[in-house]
């Protein structure tokens, strides 16, 4: 990609992606084209959605790995990682397979194969209940998770610390928690072995 003359502002794979798109849409490939010519070289696990500047009422979306999920709406489609995430807008969803790719308009999508073929895929009504979801006082579901990662993180480590007698619990002889540098952290000053 640099030397067809990419510049690239990050390390990430993700812009790779991106940039391909780019060089794909200049050479005059239209949205679908460049998409499919793109997964075509694209390798790994993935889970894309995409927007193009001019098709800004379309989303392309594409599955190798993670789950992808599309939502039927009244009037109105979603995408999303799993049918929870979907639950408080819709029940009624479309699983992506491993290679599939869709094209996802305001009233519905049409779904390909890694080869490019029209494919159909199951609608069904998810089981996950609306009411089981909350996003709480948050803007969406990462921001919820962001901010719970301090409580996951304490969960965590209960199993393999005494917060009370400040102790880190025995886990296996086979582990040498004093070679590893996470253990000389200021956390770990604070914590004794038992024995």
């Amino acid at each position: 990609m640099a030397a067809a003359g990419a510049e690239f502002q990050t390390d990430t794979d993700t812009e790779v992606v991106a940039q391909l798109l780019a060089k794909y849409r200049r050479d005059g490939m239209g949205c679908q084209e460049a998409m499919h010519a793109m997964l075509k070289r694209g390798k790994g696990t993935f889970g894309l959605a995409i927007l193009f500047q001019d098709d800004p009422s379309t989303i392309i979306a594409a599955r190798n790995g993670p789950p992808l999920v599309i939502g039927h709406g009244d009037g109105e489609m979603f995408l999303g990682s799993d049918a929870i995430a979907l639950a408080p807008f819709t029940n009624d969803i479309t699983y992506l397979i491993d290679g599939d790719w869709a094209v996802i308009g305001k009233t519905g999508v049409q779904i390909f194969d890694s080869e490019g073929n029209v494919v159909t895929r199951p609608r069904q009504i998810s089981m996950a209940a609306a009411h089981l979801v909350d996003k709480g006082n948050h803007r969406h579901f990462m921001e919820k998770e962001i901010y719970e990662q301090p409580e996951v993180i304490s969960h965590a480590l209960s199993h393999y610390i005494n917060f009370i007698d400040n102790q880190v619990l025995p886990v296996s002889d086979d582990i040498d928690f004093a070679r590893c540098q996470a253990w000389r952290s200021p956390l770990a000053a604070r914590l004794t072995w038992p024995g």
